[in-house]
């Protein structure tokens, strides 16, 4: 009787894990404005960019490479810094 029992309640735990990982995917986190901005394909460039600009400013290597590529990382990172800014931490 205790097998069948425990059975049932491993199902029902799964079944609420299922239940619950769907809805969480298939929930948003922003509103939809936001999320048709975050998918323009310039926009998501610009996030892969400003990304590796933050990889170059914070890598060891980073004294080796030239200034003009300094200069670009950072004004990318800043714009995206900016863009993140008020993408996220400022929505309306």
């Amino acid at each position: 009787m205790n097998s069948k029992k425990d059975q049932n309640t491993q199902k029902s735990v799964f079944k609420r894990f299922i239940i619950g990982v769907s809805k969480g995917w298939n929930t948003p986190t922003l509103p939809d404005r936001w999320l048709i901005f975050n998918n323009h394909p310039f926009v998501r460039i610009f996030r892969v960019l400003g990304g590796l600009s933050y990889l170059t400013l914070l890598g060891k290597d980073f004294i080796n490479v030239s200034l003009t590529i300094k200069v670009i990382a950072f004004l990318i990172a800043l714009l995206f810094f900016n863009l993140s800014f008020y993408t996220y931490i400022l929505p309306n």
